[in-house]
């Protein structure tokens, strides 16, 4: 247990320090995907949202296997008095060296950060795509924005991370499109031109479909349909400041309750094979929609996420 005074004088806020238990999950998932995206400078975001993106599917969305009990290896989360998740940091160690030391380094910035959302994501040297090996290696990618930082440690020669590979120049511009799917196989289009229009009859809102087309479209980048679909949310009425917070939805007032539960939804089932669409997303599903509208918004996800990956797999692009 630690504890530490706050600047204005209120009592120290007591925080305890415990391995992570599965019923952790969801707490630490929205916690790694919220603290990430406020801390995402404008200019990165993108690149944050991978980071965010690939980080749940092969780590944050696998603890218990990714950190599985072994010497010098663990993942550990914060909580309050009241049970609530204040932070988590996991340690996956280079070598043995200075591993106590990163310990009590990484004990002492979580007893520092009390009151506020915070999070640790910490290897014995540790990789972190936003920062090139150059500019030396964090231990703490994620923190509250107030909490004093010490100097990343310098990445010696010995850092088992590979130095990022250069891009090349197709990985920087978007290939030329490979074919056109339309002619190239009209007969197999036709089925899901129908099923398109066969969900836009469902009777959800034009509004809530094009939030949901947008969403799954960022989640698969998705150039072609993200331009095609913000246009026409912003056709059907819907606002700039809206579509710009889309990513950022959880943080927001923007959306209601229904559009919320129908954009968890999205992710959840658009990174299935992360997710395995938990319980939770399905609950506050079921408050905000019928039967039949779960099922129908549903299928309106998969039929976005086809177009989603046929113009992903053959660069479909969006007019100049």
């Amino acid at each position: 247990m630690a504890d530490e005074p706050h600047d204005d004088g209120r009592s120290p806020a007591p925080i305890s320090i415990r391995g992570y238990r599965e019923t952790d999950a969801g707490a630490v998932r929205d916690l790694f995907v919220r603290v990430n995206r406020l801390l995402a400078p404008v200019a990165m975001r993108d690149v944050f949202e991978s980071y965010i993106e690939r980080s749940l599917r092969e780590e944050i969305g696998r603890i218990a296997d990714y950190y599985a009990p072994a010497p010098g290896r663990g993942f550990w989360v914060a909580e309050s008095a009241a049970g609530t998740l204040q932070g988590m940091f996991g340690l996956e160690p280079a070598a043995a060296d200075g591993l106590a030391q990163l310990a009590v380094e990484l004990a002492g910035q979580v007893a520092a950060a009390l009151d506020d959302d915070m999070q640790f994501h910490a290897r014995g040297l540790s990789r972190w795509p936003p920062f090139s090996r150059g500019g030396g290696r964090r231990w703490t990618p994620a923190l509250r924005r107030d909490c004093p930082r010490r100097p990343p440690p310098a990445c010696p020669e010995s850092c088992p991370w590979p130095a990022p590979r250069a891009a090349t120049p197709t990985e920087t511009l978007m290939e030329q499109t490979r074919l056109d799917f339309y002619k190239a196989s009209p007969a197999a289009m036709k089925p899901l031109l129908a099923l398109s229009a066969a969900v836009a009859d469902l009777g959800l809102e034009e509004s809530l479909l094009e939030l949901v087309k947008t969403r799954a479209s960022q989640i698969n980048g998705c150039a072609f349909c993200l331009d095609m679909h913000t246009a026409d949310a912003r056709r059907k009425g819907e606002s700039e400041r809206r579509l710009h917070a889309l990513p950022a939805w959880r943080e927001t007032p923007f959306f209601t309750p229904r559009e919320r539960a129908a954009l968890a939804w999205t992710e959840a089932v658009t990174l299935v094979a992360e997710t395995h669409v938990p319980a939770a997303d399905h609950e506050a599903l079921c408050a905000e929609f019928s039967e039949k509208e779960r099922v129908d918004l549903t299928l309106a996800i998969c039929t976005i996420n086809s177009w989603n990956r046929l113009a992903v797999a053959f660069r479909k692009m969006p007019p100049a």
